[in-house]
């Protein structure tokens, strides 16, 4: 309950609050990782071991494997909508996309040179190989702190979107007690799925989005004019994920991708739905 409490709070005081937690989190955090990526190639005889390494228990593909990190990955430009309005600088714009394509990949090599070298994926477990037990509970609840707030940020921001009569207070509140309710009846095992299942539903929002602002919008948007409901971007998203449930279950094959089927399908039927008016 006080960490619910924790993430609550800082989530109800905006991205200021979160930005505060993030600046202590992310340099401790990386300093950690760094100490224990250390710990785990010194005594490394060769870096082939790592390219080499195959667990002994595998029920996951590497198609799986992918689909799972597109999964997590594809919401990025979905929810930076959220954070970069606070943008102000082409600098600024710079450094937040390097945090993206530098600082989360790094961060994956970090976490998975201790996992192969353990064989654990419990961080638990691997920081007890190293006794670092009570540094790694510290930092787990540091860094799932941050990583939550954010979440519940995005989440309760889309909320609100449905109904301006909603306070964002009130949203995150209630937000935070739906997370909560969804953890107790536990959720986080069917992790991986719905991080496949958000491989289907999520590029093609990507895709939408990324069409509507370099050619409908021309990079120039005008606040008075956004519509509520865009309901060519609407239809497209149901019919590319429709179609990319398909392509999952493989009832039939597009690019034997299905995250793929969905960016591309995304971006074709919104380009036929709003084809005039790109070219009014």
């Amino acid at each position: 309950m006080p960490y619910l409490i924790f993430i609550t709070y800082t989530t109800v005081y905006g991205v200021r609050s979160i930005e505060k937690v993030a600046n202590i989190a992310i340099p401790v955090l990386t300093a950690f990782l760094g100490y224990v990526f250390y710990l785990s190639i010194k005594d490394l005889e060769s870096i082939s071991v790592l390219f080499d390494y195959a667990p002994k228990e595998n029920d996951m593909t590497l198609f799986n494997a992918t689909s799972i990190l597109v999964g997590a990955a594809i919401l990025f430009p979905v929810l930076m909508a959220d954070f970069s309005r606070f943008i102000k600088t082409d600098k600024q714009s710079l450094l937040a996309v390097l945090g993206l394509t530098i600082g989360t990949p790094l961060a994956y090599f970090l976490s998975a040179v201790p996992s192969i070298q353990t064989g654990e994926v419990d961080i638990i477990k691997i920081m007890e190989q190293y006794n670092l037990v009570i540094p790694a509970f510290i930092l787990l609840f540091i860094a799932t702190w941050s990583t939550n707030a954010s979440n519940l940020y995005s989440a309760s921001l889309t909320f609100t979107t449905i109904n301006k009569k909603w306070t964002f207070k009130n949203v995150v509140i209630a937000s935070s007690i739906f997370g909560t309710i969804l953890a107790l009846l536990g959720f986080a095992t069917y992790l991986f799925d719905f991080l496949e299942f958000l491989g289907i539903l999520a590029p093609s929002i990507s895709s939408i989005y990324f069409i509507h602002f370099f050619w409908i919008k021309k990079q120039q948007y005008n606040l008075d004019e956004i519509n509520k409901w865009e309901f060519p971007a609407l239809i497209s998203w149901v019919l590319s994920s429709i179609i990319s449930i398909f392509t999952y279950l493989e009832v039939f094959e597009l690019t034997r991708a299905y995250f793929v089927d969905s960016f591309l399908l995304g971006a074709v039927i919104y380009l036929l739905l709003m084809w005039k008016k790109m070219f009014k």
